[in-house]
């Protein structure tokens, strides 16, 4: 159980952490693998779209702490940032609509930082588990509280699998949906951020 508390976490922090503790947390170092997919889905009045993440991680290494008696991972200044001009949504219209409406100018990044993670149900195997990350999301300058409920699954030669999606409304972040052809084709207000990571970890101590 307490090696599936870190994949789930490591697998989701794929920038920018810093460990501020004074205790002696645990360390790890991950790669995120190739087939792993960061993206926002959305629809318009007239079809749906979807926009990958074409960002490329280095290996990285966290420092986290495990409670192992409540099945509760916690973690500082843990960051996730998506870089939001690296968003590809398969037509340059939508991709620059979609950067003008996040401001991609002034706000280069979607961050989630991520606060801590509790087992909901793990299987008696141990090969499969559902969490409650709590986090915080922002978005331009608008910062929300979230949770994520995410799903791990250990896979083969040291990977690990894990999805979250996450469902929410541009206007609550002071975002307003793009438009195209005078008003012709509106973006929906809801949108989803979509998380299906394959990681490799190697405990450090």
């Amino acid at each position: 159980m307490k090696a599936l508390l870190v994949m789930v976490f490591a697998s989701l922090l794929v920038s920018g952490y810093r460990n501020t503790g004074d205790r002696s947390p645990l360390v790890v170092r991950y790669n995120i693998e190739e087939g792993s997919v960061l993206s926002i889905q959305g629809t318009t009045n007239i079809n749906s779209f979807e926009c990958f993440s074409r960002q490329t991680f280095n290996q990285q290494s966290i420092a986290i702490r495990i409670d192992s008696d409540r099945n509760l991972i916690s973690f500082d200044n843990a960051v996730l940032q998506l870089r939001v001009k690296e968003l590809n949504c398969d037509n340059s219209k939508i991709n620059a609509d979609l950067c003008s409406a996040l401001q991609a100018e002034q706000f280069p990044f979607i961050t989630i930082e991520l606060h801590d993670a509790v087992i909901d149900r793990a299987t008696s195997s141990g090969e499969t588990l559902d969490l409650r990350i709590a986090a915080s999301l922002r978005i331009t300058d608008q910062k929300r509280r979230i949770e994520l409920r995410t799903k791990g699954k250990i896979l083969s030669d040291g990977r690990y699998q894990f999805m979250a999606l996450k469902a929410l409304k541009m206007s609550d972040f002071g975002v307003d949906p793009p438009t195209a052809l005078f008003g012709l084709i509106k973006v929906n207000d809801e949108i989803k951020i979509n998380f299906n990571l394959i990681t490799r970890l190697h405990s450090e101590g």
